[in-house]
This record gives C-alpha cells, sequence and structure tokens, in this order.
C-alpha cells in the first residue's frame, strides 16, 4: 500500500513539474529580451538553476515512481500466477489430457497473461495520474494567466483524449 502512495505521489510532482516546466522556459525566453547584457545573464544563470532543481526533481520523481510501480506490479504478477497455478493444480486429472490443457499452453499462459495484467493495471494507472496532474496544473495556470486561452484548451482536451485513445 506504501508503494502505491509513493508512486502516486511522484506522478502528482511529475504532473505539476511539467506546466511548471513551460512556465520556466517561457520566463527564460523573455529574460533574453533584455538589452542589459550584465542583467540578462544574471537572469538567464538563475533560471539555470531552476532548470537544474526541474532535472532532478524529475529524476527522483521518474525513479521513485518507477521503483515503487515496479513492486506493486511485481506483487500483482506473483499473486496471480499463484493462484492460477494453485487452480490449475487442483483440476481433476483428467482436465489435463484436453490438447487446450497442455503443459507448454499452461506454462505459456502462467507468463504472458500475467505481465499483461502487471503493465495494464500498473503502468497504465501511473501515465494516467501524471496526465491528469499535469491536465490540473496547466489549466489552473491557464485561467491565472488568461482565461481566453484557458477555455480554448479547455474545448481542445476532448480532442486529445479522443486522439490519445485512436492512437494507442
Amino acid at each position: 500500500m506504501t508503494n502505491v502512495i509513493v508512486g502516486s505521489f511522484c506522478n502528482v510532482v511529475m504532473g505539476i513539474v511539467m506546466p511548471a516546466l513551460g512556465f520556466v522556459i517561457t520566463a527564460c525566453m523573455f529574460s533574453m529580451m533584455i538589452e542589459d547584457l550584465e542583467e540578462m545573464r544574471e537572469t538567464v544563470n538563475s533560471f539555470i538553476i531552476f532548470f537544474l532543481y526541474i532535472a532532478l526533481l524529475f529524476f527522483f520523481g521518474t525513479f521513485f515512481a518507477k521503483v515503487s510501480f515496479m513492486f506493486v506490479g511485481e506483487n500483482i504478477t506473483m499473486n496471480m500466477r499463484k493462484e492460477m497455478y494453485e487452480s490449475v493444480i487442483q483440476k481433476h486429472i483428467g482436465w489435463h489430457d484436453d490438447r487446450e490443457n497442455a503443459a507448454g499452453i499452461l506454462t505459456s499462459v502462467l507468463a504472458k497473461d500475467t505481465a499483461v495484467l502487471n503493465g495494464a493495471s500498473v503502468e497504465g494507472v501511473s501515465v494516467m495520474v501524471e496526465s491528469a496532474c499535469a491536465l490540473l496544473t496547466g489549466l489552473i495556470a491557464g485561467f491565472y494567466f488568461s482565461w481566453q486561452v484557458a477555455l480554448v484548451a479547455l474545448g481542445v482536451v476532448p480532442l486529445m483524449t479522443i486522439g490519445g485513445v485512436l492512437g494507442a
């Protein structure tokens, strides 16, 4: 349970970092328009420090989220394989004579299906949490800075969702 909380928290942080990175990049680009060269260098150097902090935050967030969800996925896979194996062992002896229940097919099912379940449950949730937080943070920032642009972005969200579903 703690691995899920740690992984979800890290994904929330990474979802917030992405819009923050866009803000820092934009502010850095506008600071390059300063005519005084010395003042521009000082401002850009401070933004370089922000980029370093964001990179470190994103690195550690990604690392801890992946490791946390890896443990959760391994536990899911192990429990699923254990339950499937126990159910195969408890079958009637005549059930194993059927060609569809051959040993090779059963081991293939034990190996493939549980791995697919692991990938669908753990990695999917991780991406959805991170994307939802990035979307929410971006919309909040959009409404803060320009509500007109935020409304346009909000109107495009369903199209982006449909495109993401069709692309996957």
